[in-house]
């Protein structure tokens, strides 16, 4: 049985497998609770486009596939989550 979690580098993710290894929720969330955004129902799409648009090119570019994305959408997209969308197509062709 395998009993140390190789990938885990951090000592965040350290102890979040140790805790889910034991079955302690309740700590896991508190481990991760520092990291974790909050929003209201129906806007978390927007909330998650608002934050990856407003990191730094260098992260942004780091949560991209590593081949050029040709989709284009065809289905309509809030205002705030268009203009995101856009935001990062721009920033794709720098």
């Amino acid at each position: 049985m395998v009993t140390e979690n190789l990938r885990a580098k951090s000592q965040q993710m350290i102890a979040l497998n140790a805790s889910l290894e034991a079955k302690d929720f309740n700590t896991a969330f508190e481990i991760l609770a520092p990291d974790t955004v909050t929003v209201a129902r129906g806007e978390v799409a927007q909330t998650a486009a608002r934050i990856w648009a407003n990191l730094d090119k260098s992260e942004r570019d780091q949560t991209l596939p590593h081949y050029p994305l040709q989709a284009e959408f065809t289905c309509d997209l809030p205002p705030e989550l268009a203009a995101c969308f856009k935001q990062w197509q721009n920033a794709g062709a720098a």
